[in-house]
């Protein structure tokens, strides 16, 4: 999964340049939009957890996103594309090996 991130992330900024020439508008939101979005989201992933997928899935998901953000506000995103880890440290397996078991 980890090998993939970076061409997706590429894929994805080609896409919405492309989507911008052809005339469609970035919409922004002031924060307290945001954090009302991220709030409903968050309630919306606690809520489908166990139901659509695994708890666990969504914590590890969780804590990479944290460690992205947090590397992000300190300026240090190019060191975690580079170094292609998880949160931690580690190259957890737990993406591989759990992804087949049950709710």
């Amino acid at each position: 999964m980890t090998e993939y991130r970076l061409p997706i992330r590429r894929f994805e900024g080609k896409a919405r340049e492309e989507l911008i020439k052809r005339g469609i508008k970035e919409v922004k939101f002031s924060e307290d939009e945001m954090e009302k979005l991220k709030e409903n989201a968050r309630s919306l992933y606690n809520e489908l957890a166990g139901k659509y997928y695994p708890r666990w899935l969504l914590d590890e998901i969780l804590k990479y996103r944290d460690e992205y953000r947090r590397l992000k506000s300190e300026g240090k995103l190019d060191e975690f594309h580079e170094s292609r880890i998880l949160p931690g440290g580690d190259q957890s397996e737990e993406w591989r090996t759990k992804w087949d078991d049950p709710l």
